[in-house]
């Protein structure tokens, strides 16, 4: 109810708790008329006089009453603000034992006195009261006429020596209480008992010293007597608090009616729908249906129930006016608690047998309405979505008296939130797996999709597997082939390093990738002949494009590594490209686009069975990337870190030339650490990673992986490497291999060296040592980078083995000065860059 421009009888209003009550009604703009014996001072306590009068009133005079409420109804007609409550706050407390001190028996003028104020005062003044009060026109959604309040004491539960008489009188008010409520319900008028404790008043100041204190030691907290203003603010609220309205509808009935009985027996209004209801009302407790107050049965054979205006308003209301008036035009009654699960989707699709119409029927509708409603307006609404919750919810709110507190509203709603997103989520995957690629039968795959199912995940025994996006499309299609899970992970790895490497170097890039992990990673500079020797494919008729020369680098760097690699292109593939791809073991490749002679080549390999991508070069990936680890959500911003020319201005070593060749060269290296699992390390050459250390526990055994891996690399180009005598006929892996063992100095036994020895014209002498030496101080210029600091300086000294010049890592390390000192020592150029870059 609102309490501005309605009038309020305060019987006792002259002074004490009435008093505080008159000022605090006033301050709301209500109207007020004072019933008591002696007129306050208007003016001296800085009342309104224009909205508040005083009529004297003997409270036991029955007459008198008759006459004043006469009197104050007219002056409501007057002003237009027509009686809205009854307050009941006249009262004495005359101290006196049933014995008293001289012998005598208790005073009966005392009880009386008590009995003709406190209580039969309260009753004819609310009876004489309410006659006119009925007559007022309802407000709100439930038809409210007004308010009756009566002031009880705490001394009705635990009255102390000498308070007979008083807390007889004050006990009959709060039994009083539920059989006028009851009898006044029909009328729209509400009916409250406030028990106050032990207040400053006037009353109060008329006891001697000894019951003062007697009434003092028995405080709780907090250990003060109550101020009057603190009545006032009490029946403010009592005022203008709407009536409690729970919403219930639940499929998951478990505790349902624990928490029914706990919000009915806290006098909260229980609405609910279908099954719900009836599960309340079998139980004995009150319950409306919500069909009731939406005046709309439920209809389509329960599909619609509570999607209504008197629900949705009711829930979504905030507490403003403009809400408010809405409110009351539309007479719709405020909901302060809704408790509310949903139907058993994703049960219902894991039943064998379960059926698409099935499925259909288990998509809840009114129930995700009512829970993202509440949540949305969970500063004032608290939802409940797990049962698990209502016992804990049923105490706050009796401990709160109804106000359960933010903290628990806001963590109630979080839940809510998280249960409709995972209800979608599922709804989602179902119909993604019934109709995102069924439309077009086999050809569905080579066109846009939201979903591609996949043969299996990570290992053959992990089914079922999918990729999918919940907006929009795959970023790519398949023209050919079947691509696998690690696949996937793969294609989508290496394409986007390779379009930030054109997109920071300007020419076309190409990445072999295997298991996550660059194998290898070049952009198109052109191959000298040594080079186009060792990466295998000086044989080949057409001249090399730029883009071919980029995956002849990323591909040859490290042939033992690549092979079965993911090919990612950053340029339509060509048909140079195309041709060395057709010759190499690999699973397949992702690229922008094909040329149709090379999509031709491709087409046939493996019997139009290798998989072949084309992936939408403008696709942006979101800001935020989401995965799962052992049913745990993790989350993170993308890696969207840029790496140019200024990653690298920060020199800190001696040696500060750092030309164009080796700035070109650390990019590189730098961008491929950033898609390469850590701890990792890369060197890089002329365009190209000659040597990457992946997924080491430790720093510098990646930086002595990719050292070895280097020094093979560029022992591969020593001239007697180059003019190996290998037999006619002899595949391109088998020499691959044969040729990895023989720069790797390995010691061959039994059938393992008669096999390889077999490979050869004449059985080439090993390198020796001074060979390798030799070879290997004419390497230099080799650029070096690091995903994180380096701990010690043995990973710069270890660098310096493998010809590195320049140098790259993040700083942070306890050590960074004896890095750089170790740098300074070999004069190699050493930068610090500004960005650690880990990879899982």
């Amino acid at each position: 109810m609102k309490i501005e421009n309605r009038t309020f009888m305060v019987s006792g209003g002259s002074s004490g708790l009435g008093l505080s009550t008159v000022e605090c009604i006033l301050q709301e703009k209500g109207y007020v008329a004072i019933l008591d014996l002696k007129q306050p001072d208007i003016a001296a306590i800085g009342l309104t006089a224009n909205k508040v009068k005083f009529y004297q009133l003997d409270i036991t005079q029955v007459e008198d009453i008759v006459k004043v409420v006469e009197q104050v109804v007219s002056w409501t007609k007057q002003t237009g603000a027509f009686l809205a409550g009854i307050i009941n706050c006249a009262g004495v407390g005359t101290a006196a034992k049933l014995i008293d001190p001289d012998g005598q028996p208790h005073s009966l003028d005392v009880w009386n006195l008590a009995m003709g104020v406190n209580l039969s005062g309260t009753f004819n003044l609310t009876r004489i009261a309410c006659k006119h009060l009925i007559m007022v026109p309802p407000e709100g959604p439930d038809g409210e006429r007004g308010v009756v309040i009566m002031v009880s004491s705490s001394a009705a539960f635990e009255a102390q020596p000498g308070q007979v008489a008083y807390a007889a009188t004050k006990g009959a008010l709060v039994s009083m209480t539920l059989p006028m409520a009851r009898d006044l319900e029909r009328y729209g008028i509400r009916v409250v008992t406030i028990a106050p404790g032990v207040f400053i008043t006037p009353m109060m100041s008329l006891m001697n010293p000894k019951a003062q204190r007697s009434l003092s030691r028995n405080l709780l907290f907090p250990r003060r007597m109550g101020d009057p203003r603190e009545f006032g603010q009490t029946v403010k609220w009592i005022l203008e608090c709407p009536y409690v309205n729970a919403l219930l509808s639940v499929y998951d009935k478990a505790n349902l009616i624990d928490l029914a009985t706990a919000l009915s027996q806290s006098g909260v209004r229980l609405l609910a729908s279908g099954g719900t209801a009836k599960k309340i009302r079998d139980a004995g407790l009150t319950v409306e249906d919500v069909a009731d107050i939406t005046k709309a049965p439920e209809m389509l054979g329960g599909r619609v129930k509570t999607l209504h205006p008197v629900v949705h308003g009711g829930i979504l209301a905030r507490d403003i006016p403009s809400d408010q008036q809405d409110l009351t035009a539309q007479s719709i009654a405020p909901i302060s608690i809704v408790v509310c699960n949903l139907y058993p989707f994703t049960s219902t699709i894991a039943r064998p047998g379960c059926t698409l119409a099935d499925a259909v029927e288990e998509i809840d509708i009114g129930g995700v309405t009512l829970l993202r409603a509440a949540a949305k307006n969970h500063e004032r609404v608290s939802v409940l979505s797990d049962p698990a919750d209502y016992a804990d919810f049923a105490k706050a709110w009796a401990e709160g008296h109804g106000d359960v507190g933010a903290a628990l509203r806001s963590r109630l709603a979080l839940k809510a939130f998280e249960m409709t997103a995972k209800y979608d989520a599922a709804i989602s995957g179902y119909f993604r797996e019934q109709y995102a690629d069924a439309a077009g039968g086999e050809r569905a795959a080579t066109g846009p999709a939201q979903r591609l199912a996949l043969r299996y995940g990570a290992n053959p025994h992990q089914k079922p597997a999918q990729a999918f996006v919940t907006e929009g499309e795959l970023p790519f299609k398949v023209l050919f082939g079947a691509p696998g899970y690690i696949n996937l992970l793969d294609a989508l790895n290496s394409y986007a390093l390779v379009k930030e490497l054109q997109e920071a170097l300007g020419l076309p890039a190409a990445a072999s990738f295997k298991h996550v992990s660059p194998a290898g990673a070049a952009i198109g500079l052109e191959l000298n002949n040594a080079e186009a020797k060792v990466y295998g494919v000086d044989d080949l008729k057409e001249p090399l494009t730029p883009l071919a020369a980029a995956y002849a680098r990323a591909r040859g760097a490290d042939r033992m590594s690549s092979y079965g690699d993911f090919i990612a292109l950053s340029a339509p593939c060509d048909l140079a490209t195309a041709r060395i791809i057709s010759r190499e073991v690999s699973d397949g490749v992702v690229a922008p686009g094909y040329l149709p002679e090379a999509l031709e080549v491709l087409g046939k390999k493996k019997g139009g069975k290798y998989c072949v991508l084309q992936i939408d070069p403008n696709y942006v990936p979101g800001e935020v990337e989401t995965r799962q680890v052992y049913g745990v959500s993790l989350q993170q911003r993308r890696n969207d870190a840029k790496i140019d020319a200024k990653s690298f201005d920060n020199i800190v070593s001696k040696s500060k030339d750092l030309p164009q060749a080796a700035i070109t060269d650390l990019i590189v290296a730098t961008l491929a650490l950033k898609y390469t699992q850590s701890n990792s390390v890369a060197y890089a050459y002329r365009g190209s990673i000659i040597g990457l250390g992946a997924g080491q526990q430790s720093r510098i055994h990646c930086t002595r992986l990719a050292g070895s891996k280097a020094d093979n690399w560029w022992l591969r180009h020593h001239p007697r490497v180059l003019a190996l005598p290998f037999k006619k006929g002899v595949k391109r892996a088998d020499k691959a291999n044969a040729i990895d063992l023989f720069v790797g100095g390995e010691v061959l036994e039994g059938g393992e060296k008669a096999q390889w020895e077999g490979l050869f014209e004449s059985i080439p002498p090993p390198l020796s040592a001074q060979e390798r030496a030799d070879h290997a101080g004419q390497f230099d210029g080799v650029a070096c980078s690091s995903d994180a600091f380096f701990p010690f300086s043995d990973n710069v000294h270890r660098a310096k083995k493998s010809g590195v010049r320049y140098l790259a890592a993040p700083s942070g390390s306890v050590m960074d000065e004896e890095c750089i000192k170790a740098a300074d020592e070999h004069r190699i150029v050493f930068a610090h860059t500004p960005l650690r870059l880990f990879h899982h």
